[in-house]
C-alpha cells in the first residue's frame, strides 16, 4: 500500500505495523516501535523524529560486531541513565522491515558506545533518529490503523 502525492507520484513504497510500547522494560512512556535489521541482527527500534543518528544502546553494541564497518569518527552524547558516553560513529546499512512492499536498505550514521561492557547488562535497543538517519526517507504514521509508511531514501547520507 503506497501513499501518493497529489500528482500521483509515490510518497512511500512500503508499510509495516507499529506498536506503542516502552523503549525498555523499565520505561514508562510508550513510543512508536518498528522492526528493523541492522548488520543481520533483527530487533525493534524506536522512531524519534527529534533525535540524531541511529543510536545503539550499550546492550546492543555488545551483541552486534561493528568492527568491519566504516568508522567515521567519534562523539560524546548524553544518554538517559548512562550520562555522558563516548561513542564511535559508523556508516552502516539498516532496513525497516515491511509487511508490504520492498525492503529498502539505506545507509545511516550509527552511534555506538565505545565501551559497552562498562554500562552493565541492560535490554538492547535501537533509536532511529531523524538527523543523519531518517531525514532523507519519506515517512508517515497512520494511527487509526497502526501503520508506519516509509520509502527509500532520496540519496545516501554522508
Amino acid at each position: 500500500m503506497s501513499l501518493l502525492y497529489p500528482d500521483g507520484e509515490k510518497f512511500t513504497e512500503a508499510v509495516t505495523p507499529y506498536t506503542h510500547e516502552p523503549l525498555t522494560g523499565s520505561a514508562v512512556t510508550v513510543r512508536i516501535m518498528v522492526e528493523v535489521e541492522i548488520l543481520g541482527f533483527r530487533t525493534r527500534a524506536m522512531v524519534d523524529t527529534g533525535g540524531v543518528y541511529l543510536l545503539c544502546s550499550p546492550g546492543l553494541a555488545s551483541v552486534i560486531d561493528f568492527s568491519d564497518e566504516e568508522r567515521l569518527g567519534e562523539e560524546r552524547l548524553d544518554l538517559p541513565r548512562f550520562g555522558s558516553v563516548e561513542m564511535d560513529l559508523y556508516r552502516i546499512p539498516v532496513a525497516i522491515l515491511p509487511e508490504e512492499g520492498a525492503v529498502p536498505y539505506f545507509e545511516v550514521t550509527a552511534c555506538v558506545p565505545r565501551d559497552p561492557e562498562r554500562y552493565g547488562d541492560e535490554e538492547p535497543y535501537v533509536i532511529l533518529g531523524y538527523h543523519c538517519c531518517l531525514e532523507r526517507t519519506p515517512i508517515a504514521v497512520d494511527p487509526s490503523k497502526g501503520l508506519f509508511h516509509f520509502g527509500s531514501p532520496e540519496e545516501p547520507l554522508i
